[in-house]
């Protein structure tokens, strides 16, 4: 018993509610991107073009682009000098340094060279009370439909 106890208490500290939280902590919307000079509309078909930016582990984040493809890739940030080192996964040394910086609380504008091309990407800090199941809460009978 001691043993799934202490188990459970080393998972909630690396992986449950306990682990820190890292820079840049949260979910982002995507805003405006350019890239190489040109405003790319929020169009779901692009497979380009970022929608969200997930930061939830340290060393890792998830981008979910307009076409709804998630890739996850490396994320090394550097609070003291703004920057972000960003990498693949699957070819870590092929990297990318962006600078960034928080004109408010709940915005992150990104700016750099993202493989071989130039990018500005403003993005919104998505508030996490939006979420239907937190703003609506869950019921066990709902007296009539509920369809979104």
């Amino acid at each position: 018993m001691f043993a799934s106890i202490s188990q459970v208490v080393e998972l909630q500290k690396t992986r449950g509610s306990r682990t820190p939280q890292p820079p840049l902590y949260g979910i982002y919307d995507a805003h405006t991107f350019i890239r190489n000079g040109d405003t790319l509309p929020p169009v779901i078909t692009d497979s380009t073009r970022w929608r969200k930016l997930l930061v939830d582990v340290n060393d890792r984040v998830s981008i979910k682009y307009m076409n709804d493809k998630l890739e996850r890739i490396g994320f090394r940030p550097d609070t003291v000098a703004k920057t972000i080192t960003m990498f693949s996964l699957a070819d870590t040394a092929r990297k990318s340094l962006l600078h960034y910086t928080q004109p408010a609380k709940d915005e992150l504008v990104f700016r750099g060279r993202l493989r071989d091309d130039s990018i500005h990407i403003h993005m919104k800090k998505f508030n996490h009370n939006d979420f239907l199941l937190i703003k609506r809460g869950y019921h066990w009978i709902n007296e009539r439909p509920f369809s979104r």
